[in-house]
């Protein structure tokens, strides 16, 4: 009829807890490591979809992370996931560098290098950020970084020519005489070309086909064997021409000889003078090496002098003895036959 009445209620409304995750540390890493996830809220009771019950948790495996937070208030939030990544390797690929031509002759090298990293694992087991490659094949190199390993690197292809082998002999003594000569033979060759040398210059009359060099002059001689784009170098043969047989240099101031020749154990050297001379007898090899001295300087008489020369040490061989009388010199062939 008109009349009123006014009752209060009273309406609480009691306030979510704070939501949010915070994480402790990176949400990438690589296995064994881990991050520790943290909900916000301090005052309230937890339930994480792993089922712990504490504030915090410690993972270390990949996935997705949430918490439902309840407070005093039996008011509950769920956080946004946190996603976490454990991975054993990274998806940037480690480099590998040629510091140089990767196609060479045998015997050459290239330096390899990866980029910087805190440690390196080559394809042929070298742990070192440059390695120098000697041999043919592929070499990559996976590099760890911050701790995870690098996805490997395309690998660098190396290819080693190889050079020829092959036997290089002379066919006989490398000293004679004047008007001899010896053969440079080359054998089991693996070469398909030949340039011959005396005196480190090139032989152009050899060609390049030659398997063979017949030196009738003295120097050093030697061969480079070429396969393909590749040579090699034989070893240095020096060939001497001591001598030429019977030769007197200068005046004819004495005659010279040896008996027997060839000998077994001894000779004798007679020399004889035109007038009294100091005469001096040195024996030399085929290789021109001094092996004996017979006479220095000897006061020798006009007319026929001799000297007995024991020679059981000698090897079997030819040698010469050359005589100086004055200013004179003369050079004979002797024949050693132990």
């Amino acid at each position: 009829g008109g009349c009123t009445n006014t009752r209060t209620t009273t309406v609480t409304v009691n306030a979510l807890p704070i939501n949010g995750i915070t994480a402790l540390g990176p949400l990438t890493f690589c296995t064994g490591g881990s991050v520790e996830l943290k909900a916000n809220e301090s005052n309230a009771t937890f339930l994480w979809s792993t089922g712990a019950t504490t504030r915090s948790i410690v993972v270390s495996n990949s996935g997705s992370y949430s918490v439902i937070v309840t407070n005093a208030a039996s008011c509950s939030v769920t956080s946004q996931p946190v996603v976490v990544t454990s991975s054993n390797s990274s998806s940037v690929p480690s480099t590998a560098t040629a510091n140089g031509l990767t196609t060479f002759c045998e015997g050459g090298s290239v330096s390899l290098s990866a980029n910087t990293g805190s440690s390196y694992l080559w394809s042929n087991g070298a742990t070192s950020q440059t390695i120098n490659a000697t041999l043919s094949g592929n070499y990559s190199v996976t590099v760890t970084v911050n701790g995870c390993l690098a996805l490997p690197s395309s690998p660098i292809l190396v290819k080693v020519n190889p050079r020829a082998t092959f036997t290089l002999t002379p066919d006989g003594p490398l000293a004679f005489c004047s008007g001899g000569n010896v053969s440079l033979n080359i054998t089991n060759s693996t070469g398909n070309a030949y340039v011959w040398y005396k005196n480190n210059q090139v032989i152009s009359s050899a060609g390049t086909k030659a398997l063979s060099y017949v030196v009738t002059s003295p120097g050093n001689y030697k061969v480079r064997v070429q396969r393909g784009s590749c040579g090699k170098f034989s070893s240095v043969f020096t060939v001497t021409v001591p001598c030429r047989e019977g030769e007197t240099l200068g005046v004819e101031g004495f005659t010279a000889n040896a008996y027997p020749n060839p000998f077994a154990d001894q000779t004798t050297i007679s020399v004889s003078l035109i007038e009294s001379q100091k005469v001096t007898i040195k024996i030399y090899n085929m290789e021109g090496r001094m092996v004996d001295v017979l006479a220095d300087g000897h006061e020798a008489a006009e007319g026929l002098n001799e000297f007995k020369y024991d020679g059981t040490h000698l090897g079997k061989g030819i040698y010469f003895a050359v005589i100086n009388a004055g200013k004179e010199s003369k050079r004979i062939k002797i024949a050693s036959l132990k």
